[in-house]
């Protein structure tokens, strides 16, 4: 649960930033029509949810407007920005109550995170403040005039530290949704052997009986059992998670229970801790890992999937 939590707090943070860092589009709308933005806000107060108030604003912007295609070019940006971060925000809810839209999530948020760090400084750029001519004097200066411009400044560079913030988070969450290699057939070996266990591996004959089936190789005792599956095909190893998945769910999940979800471009991780048991299905390309254990093996068989990357290193 704690990645789709994360992902909610995510696509919140960047609607609360988006509509910080990206308010001057609704005041460059507002310029272009030959209107102040509190204009605009007033004439909006007037009209009830019934009267369509987005569309009546709208063409009074662009009827009033001394250039309209200019005006709708505005309008366009404003509209597709917040359209683009509610669809996202609205995905975002539905796969936290449904664990669905894992990786697809992650790979939207990085590129509206980007697209927000472009409009933000698109409008530092566009907003910044104008230098005084040099024949203006103090006295042909507007009063409060130097406050304002350091106001500018100010606002300008906290808006730009969001913008380098989101940048950052869109890089961390591209990285985090980059395809794992999965582990060989020798490299689960070495795994088991360097944990104490003795790997055995199905023969020739025996995978012949499971077709798409290249390796299987498995290890344990009465205190953990580890199996791994390798394929030659991703989807049969998908297939073959969602199995061990529900095997997992229905012969040990009871209450109280903790449970993980993580997925990503061509991998998911599925872990159960319930009574004095842990479990784990996972795949990661056409491998598929599967195991239990009780509480007290838990972290040698976390060591065992991190060992053949399964799992990232505390």
């Amino acid at each position: 649960m704690r990645d789709e939590v994360v992902q909610l707090l995510f696509f919140a943070l960047l609607l609360a930033v988006n509509q910080y860092c990206c308010r001057w589009i609704f005041a460059a709308v507002c310029r272009s029509a030959g209107m102040g933005p509190e204009q605009v806000v007033a004439y909006r107060k007037h009209l009830h949810l019934t009267e369509r108030p987005y569309f009546h604003v709208s063409s009074r912007l662009i009827t009033f407007s001394p250039d309209p295609a200019k005006t709708r070019r505005w309008l366009f940006l404003y509209q597709m920005n917040h359209v683009l971060l509610l669809f996202g925000m609205f995905f975002a809810v539905v796969g936290c109550m449904t664990r669905t839209f894992g990786w697809v999530l992650g790979l939207v948020g990085a590129l509206l995170a980007a697209f927000t760090a472009i409009l933000t400084v698109a409008g530092v750029v566009y907003g910044r403040p104008r230098p005084a001519r040099a024949a203006d004097t103090a006295a042909d200066r507007p009063p409060h005039g130097a406050k304002k411009v350091r106001r500018q400044y100010v606002d300008a560079a906290a808006k730009l530290v969001c913008a380098a913030g989101m940048l950052g988070l869109a890089l961390f969450m591209l990285g985090e949704m980059a395809p794992k290699t999965p582990p060989t057939a020798e490299q689960v070996r070495a795994a088991l052997t360097a944990q104490g266990y003795a790997p055995q591996e199905m023969g020739a004959d025996e995978l012949a009986d499971y077709p798409g089936l290249t390796r299987y190789i498995s290890a344990g005792d009465g205190q953990l059992q580890f199996s791994v599956y390798i394929f030659d095909d991703p989807g049969a190893a998908r297939d073959t998670y969602e199995r061990a998945h529900q095997r997992i769910v229905s012969q040990w999940m009871q209450s109280p229970f903790t449970d993980t979800v993580t997925q990503r471009s061509n991998y998911a991780v599925y872990t159960l801790q319930a009574g004095d048991i842990y479990a784990v299905a996972a795949y990661i390309g056409q491998t598929v890992v599967y195991g239990y254990c009780d509480l007290d093996h838990k972290e040698q068989l976390i060591r065992l999937l991190q060992e053949i990357g399964y799992m990232d290193a505390a």
